[in-house]
């Protein structure tokens, strides 16, 4: 075999137990310091894979078997047959599979080894041996395996069809058993144990800013509020549920892990930017029409007329809240449905005073979420309306009265008492 061994040379002690340490993702060009952790307690050995740095014999192995075989050599010239091996994450040789490379956030950064130099087939015999591993080595625990690419997988066909072969090669030759997801959920449930919540820095790789999730935390709370009050167009068969559901699923997007990690919070950023200006536009779209002047009521208890503008796709619910002066009573027209576009409303009232005052309306979901901005209305109200329509009625009476009279004297060519103190004319 052309392939040489690096051995630990900052073990604790010859003679304690060996571990060996597959590097896969690029080999091991230098030593890391997870490799002195490790070896402050085991003698660590670290083969080095053919075609890596430090090996050669890469060029014999014709297919995916040969270099199973090659590795298998390998542990055993290395005396590692029996002893315990570690190596990186299937997920990180996936995600280093394609035509962009990356480690995921979750790879501690002392096992992130730069794969950009590696050729495409390199990479993808990396993702295919650590796929394997597991089913080589029947004696290592636990035994159940989540292959799982990452959520942003870049790969070319050849590089699928390579992996997904190798997989199906495994399963047939009874090396992996697939096993339904519902079955290992129900599994892992029942020996779930107690962990320590993990703790996030700030200036880990790929992190995400608190201002970011408490602003996720903030908006999803406004939007389901807002969904509550939104009911089902019945020219469309559009729901609230549905009209709201992008912004839902973009601020889950602000979360994805699919985003690079460099760029991860400028992007979560971006997209919450977005969603709080499209929330605050959706709250301020259903508003009182301002109509800028002011109302004069008729009487003590003529009805308040107010219009309300819907600029949603669905209808709403909504509750009119009036802050009356006192000397008003208003009438609660509880919950309307508002469709989109217009709806004019009468609220009916009652006034006790004559004079200008200024009424605060707000309208709000039936749970209470402001909708729209304030509206001020100037009203001037006549408690005495009904007295002074009275005596215009009466008055009104009289002087049809004495028209009527007066016309009638005069078709019958009869004085009017009317015009008894006026000057006979010449």
């Amino acid at each position: 075999m052309l392939n040489s061994v690096l051995e630990a040379a900052r073990s604790a002690a010859w003679g304690v137990a060996k571990l060996g340490f597959i590097a896969g993702l690029g080999g091991l060009p230098r030593w890391i310091p997870f490799l002195d952790r490790l070896a402050e307690r085991r003698t660590v050995i670290v083969p080095s894979l053919p075609g890596y740095p430090g090996a050669l014999g890469h060029n014999v192995l014709d297919n995916h078997l040969d270099w199973v075989l090659a590795v298998r050599e390998l542990l055993a010239a290395a005396d590692l047959d029996g002893a315990d091996l570690a190596g990186s994450s299937v997920g990180a040789a996936f995600a280093a599979a394609g035509r962009a490379p990356a480690s995921p956030s979750y790879l501690d950064p002392s096992l992130v080894v730069p794969s950009r130099p590696d050729s495409l087939t390199a990479r993808r015999q990396d993702a295919i041996s650590a796929m394997l591993w597991l089913g080589l080595n029947p004696d290592n625990t636990p035994r159940t395996q989540i292959l799982m690419p990452p959520l942003y997988w870049d790969v070319q066909p050849t590089d699928a069809q390579s992996i997904l072969t190798a997989l199906a090669t495994a399963i047939h030759a009874g090396l992996a058993v697939p096993r339904p997801l519902s079955a290992l959920v129900t599994e892992s449930e029942a020996a779930a144990v107690g962990s320590a919540p993990l703790e996030a820095e700030e200036n880990q790789r790929g992190w995400v800013g608190d201002h970011v999730t408490t602003d996720i935390g903030q908006q999803v709370g406004r939007l389901w509020g807002l969904t509550a009050a939104m009911t089902t167009d019945s020219r469309t068969g559009l729901t609230g549920l549905q009209y709201t559901a992008p912004l839902r699923e973009d601020m889950l997007r602000a979360l994805s892990q699919a985003v690079p990690p460099d760029s991860r919070a400028g992007q979560a950023q971006q997209r919450m930017d977005g969603v709080d200006s499209t929330v605050n536009d959706m709250f301020h779209a259903v508003t009182i029409v301002n109509p800028g002047g002011s109302y004069t009521l008729a009487t003590e208890t003529s009805p308040l007329p107010l219009a309300l503008r819907n600029d949603l796709a669905v209808p709403i619910k909504v509750r009119l809240q009036v802050d009356a002066p006192p000397g008003m009573t208003v009438t609660d027209i509880g919950v309307q449905e508002l469709p989109p576009g217009y709806l004019p409303l009468r609220v009916p009232i009652e006034v006790r005073f004559t004079k200008r005052v200024a009424v605060d309306v707000t309208l709000r979901t039936p749970d209470g979420l402001a909708l729209g901005e304030p509206v001020r209305l100037s009203v001037h109200s006549n408690a005495y309306g009904r007295v002074l329509f009275a005596i215009t009625l009466a008055a009104a009476a009289v002087l049809v009265v004495l028209a009527g009279r007066r016309l009638w004297h005069r078709f019958r060519g009869q004085p009017d008492r009317a015009d008894l103190d006026r000057p006979e004319s010449v």
